[in-house]
């Protein structure tokens, strides 16, 4: 998208962020979108900080974008939020983490906030991808969670969640590489392409299913089952998340190489218009960390749609809540009730 305005910088600097905060200071702002990077939070860090003595996520440099989007938000005062982030937040400390974030928000003016852990695939998105999105807003309007319209076993009048295949299953031709941008098939190593082959549809690698020529590799005496490289995606199934990373992205559920930039944005709902630049290391972090378009679509539309409508608390057409939003839960406790969704 060329012709689409923006600033690039490092919002951790307080320079480039004084920047951004200057240059729509005493402006109207709807809404502010942000997806903090989420490495403070990963299972492997210092995620915990009740046993972790001394631990705080304020100084944790890790952490440093959410407060920045804090920090963005209390200047420009927009009517909404909308923040997203991994799962693992809702309990970092038990959940208290959360529950301090939202108090902050709260005490920014925004006391009406709610948080839900969405999953992708119930909107559409051929991917189990589950992310915490936290909406807050100071205009009164309710909080308009999309209704799920996707299920895992739909009845007789539900849909189906949407599978690798349909969207992938055009660009498994020689011709299309030629055709599709970010679309070049990574050159494996054959003793790789061989491992493949003993990867059966929607399995991870059984390792005591190689013989023994290909258990051993080019560095290693023995073959490591691990991430995404040895799970193959299964075309009538979802995908997986897609994760970032050069060597991550899983495999083609019926060719033996793993997905290539293009088959991984298109389960991400990327148009095939979008082109990623860089090399594919870097193309790779761009799809992988990225926030499906089409639930993010959905979400903005919802708050678009509260606020033309006026849908405030007991003012919401019963129609809306049948075919378009999800009623809201309690969120006093957060710990009871982000725990069960994850």
């Amino acid at each position: 998208m060329p012709n689409l305005p923006y600033l690039e910088g490092d919002l951790g600097e307080e320079s480039f962020r004084r920047s951004i905060i200057d240059k729509f200071k005493n402006k109207e702002i709807g809404v502010i979108v942000g997806g903090p990077p989420c490495q403070g939070f990963s299972v492997f860090g210092k995620r915990r900080f009740v046993n972790t003595k001394g631990y705080d996520p304020h100084t944790d440099t890790r952490n440093k974008l959410v407060y920045a989007y804090l920090e963005i938000v209390k200047e420009l005062k927009p009517r909404w939020f909308l923040i997203e982030n991994v799962p693992g937040l809702a309990n970092l400390d038990d959940g208290l983490f959360l529950h301090q974030l939202i108090n902050e928000f709260k005490n920014l003016g925004y006391s009406n906030t709610e948080f839900k852990v969405l999953n992708a695939a119930d909107y559409g998105v051929p991917q189990l991808r589950k992310r915490l999105i936290i909406i807050g807003n100071t205009t009164g309007h309710i909080i308009p969670w999309p209704k799920k319209k996707y299920f895992p076993e739909p009845k007789d009048w539900q849909k189906a969640y949407r599978t690798v295949g349909e969207v992938i299953s055009d660009l498994s031709t020689e011709s299309s590489y030629s055709k599709i941008p970010n679309h070049v098939p990574m050159n494996h190593k054959p003793l790789l392409v061989e491992r493949y082959k003993y990867i059966e549809e929607g399995c991870r690698l059984d390792i005591a299913k190689l013989p023994p020529e290909l258990k051993s590799g080019y560095r290693t005496e023995e073959v490591k089952n691990y991430s995404h490289v040895f799970k193959r995606l299964h075309r009538n199934k979802p995908s997986t998340t897609i994760v970032p990373g050069h060597n991550a992205f899983a495999i083609h559920p019926f060719l033996n190489r793993a997905l290539t930039v293009r088959e991984a944005a298109r389960i991400q709902t990327f148009p095939d218009e979008i082109i990623f630049q860089g090399n594919r290391q870097e193309q790779c972090i761009q799809v992988g960390n990225a926030f499906p378009p089409l639930l993010a679509e959905i979400l903005s539309n919802c708050i678009r749609k509260a606020e033309k409508n006026n849908w405030f608390p007991d003012q919401v057409p019963s129609s809306a809540w049948y075919s378009l939003l999800e009623k809201a839960e309690i969120h006093d406790n957060v710990v009871e009730t982000i725990l069960q969704n994850i």
